[in-house]
């Protein structure tokens, strides 16, 4: 249901989904339309793109366990503003007709079911489909499950999108392509500018409520390799930075649940030939320049993170986090990853595609898909903590015997004494 709409021409009026018109100029094509130069220009751009992952901390099981628990909003700083300052240069270059840019359809039943699970998947593999890949470059052990929960999803979702959009097509019902500046009817600029300016405001009164844990000497252009921790602002910005530069090279938008979907249709495909043909779910992720380049982009994002993460470490190793026993469950992790990506693909988009991109240009449906993602995350958290860590008890009770066990160790030493 989610087919990118074709832009006017210059001086012409384009009617949009919701039956606003409005004024476009003549889309400019992408750069790169054969796979060899996309695969190259994904993997120079993933590179920035994990660093600015691991520098933020969201790679972190505890930042996004702590988001939905709102004693940490790294997360939500960092795609508040990845999303709200990316929205003018993403208009301005559209109406400049330097750039080509795809709106995805309003559909608000797959919009907000795909959301809640996301969310959930993300509260139970504490990842994103994006983070997953950074993860994988920082050493999580649990990234590898989530990968592979992910890859089933897709495999899932692409086997059983036929029967859902039969038996369910409410939840399916597309309003076409509805955006902010189409329903106010007025140019996209128009709205991006004080939406940016707006964020950027909340984001300053949120800094006040919720600090971010960085380093101060560092947190600007000043230690960029060398910092543990990045300003979610500053990381915010990269990102934003890399959507119109997607559009000029791909014409795509920035994502990662399409790269489990390639993975797994040529996967499939070898024992499987109806992946290949055009009625498949499948098909479209094959081939072509811009699945080339979502692919090489999420193996350099891996790259870009292990990179940051060696720049930044110290020189004698320090005393690690104490991690719970439900960051470290790999059952969650794998149910997590099938769910966020089941979810995704329902959506239209991840948190990069729908959270990033989607907001950007000012799609209702990313609002809402963004809202449910938090719900989503926020009640399984809060509301379920037991399912969250029920699969890992056993090793909660190890671990638990073994504190015990130093406990013991250390009352007996401060006896000697």
């Amino acid at each position: 249901p989610f087919a990118p709409s074709c832009c006017a021409s210059m001086a012409t009026l384009r009617r949009v989904g919701s039956g606003v018109t409005m004024l476009a100029a003549t889309p400019a094509e992408p750069l790169l339309r054969t796979g060899a130069p996309a695969t190259l220009a994904g993997l120079a751009m993933g590179v920035p793109f994990g660093v600015a992952l691991e520098k933020s901390g969201v790679v972190e099981p505890h930042v996004i366990t702590d988001q939905f628990k709102f004693k940490d909003m790294t997360m939500m700083k960092m795609m508040l503003a990845g999303g709200a300052f990316a929205s003018p240069l993403v208009y301005g270059l559209h109406a400049a007709g330097a750039i080509h840019v795809p709106f995805l359809d309003f559909v608000p039943g797959a919009q907000i079911v795909g959301g809640l699970l996301i969310g959930s998947g993300i509260a139970l593999s504490k990842a994103c489909p994006t983070t997953v890949f950074a993860q994988l470059g920082v050493g999580n052990k649990n990234a590898a499950y989530t990968l592979g929960g992910g890859l089933l999803g897709a495999a899932l979702y692409g086997y059983t999108q036929p029967f859902l959009t039969t038996a369910l097509p409410f939840l399916f019902k597309s309003y076409g392509s509805v955006t902010l500046p189409s329903l106010l009817g007025v140019p996209g600029w128009m709205v991006a500018v004080p939406y940016a300016a707006l964020v950027g405001a909340g984001l300053y009164y949120l800094e006040k409520f919720w600090p971010s844990k960085t380093e101060e000497e560092c947190c600007g252009l000043r230690c960029i390799m060398t910092a543990r921790r990045w300003c979610p602002y500053f990381a915010g910005g990269i990102l934003a930075a890399l959507q119109p530069l997607s559009y000029l090279m791909v014409g795509d938008q920035l994502g990662a649940s399409g790269a489990f979907v390639t993975v797994m249709g040529h996967i499939l495909s070898l024992v499987d030939k109806s992946v290949k043909t055009a009625k498949s779910f499948f098909s479209s992720f094959l081939h072509g320049p811009v699945n080339m380049w979502k692919l090489a982009m999420m193996q350099s994002v891996v790259a870009g993170a292990y990179l940051s993460k060696k720049a930044s470490e110290p020189k004698e190793k320090e005393e690690e986090k104490e991690i719970t026993p439900a960051e470290q469950c790999p059952y969650g992790s794998f149910l997590g990853g099938l769910a966020m990506i089941f979810g995704s693909c329902m959506a239209g988009g991840c948190t990069s595609g729908q959270g990033l991109s989607g907001i950007a240009r000012l799609e209702v449906g990313a609002f809402l898909n963004v809202a449910a993602i938090f719900a989503g995350g926020i009640l399984l958290t809060k509301a379920l903590p037991m399912l969250v860590s029920h699969c890992c008890m056993g090793k909660k009770t190890e671990m638990k015997e073994e504190k015990k066990k130093v406990e013991e160790k250390t009352e007996e030493e401060k006896k000697k004494e």
